[in-house]
């Protein structure tokens, strides 16, 4: 099996962060970036801070020994990124008005799903 990490970085606009989303089968790569000891890399979300910027990341592994990567996986992956964010920025969760956590919510899985779909066809994903 090739290796292999793609990634890309995209600015939460209204916010003073980042997000990011990482498709890759390179567990050694992950380690050493951010220090995770799984022992098998599946799906992970984590928030972390480089160069003074808080980014919030998602890493996802099609090779994994589980199951394929679905969009119900996706979803609870960034409703965990939502989480994070709304932690840091202080947001209270509200289940009477929760349309900024699910608007955000859908940004975080429109953005992976559209990179998934880049890479597709290249990574045989």
């Amino acid at each position: 099996m090739e290796m292999y990490f793609k990634r890309k970085i995209i600015p939460i606009r209204i916010y003073p962060y980042k997000f990011e989303i990482i498709l890759t089968n390179n567990k050694g790569k992950v380690e050493r970036m951010f220090g995770i000891d799984e022992a098998e890399l599946y799906a992970y979300s984590i928030e972390s801070s480089r160069r003074g910027k808080r980014v919030f990341t998602i890493i996802l592994n099609h090779d994994n020994k589980f199951s394929k990567i679905t969009p119900g996986i996706i979803a609870h992956e960034a409703a965990h990124i939502a989480n994070m964010l709304f932690d840091q920025i202080d947001i209270k969760p509200d289940f009477q008005n929760d349309e900024a956590f699910c608007y955000f919510l859908q940004w975080v899985v429109n953005h992976v799903h559209t990179f998934i779909n880049q890479h597709k066809n290249t990574l045989a994903l």
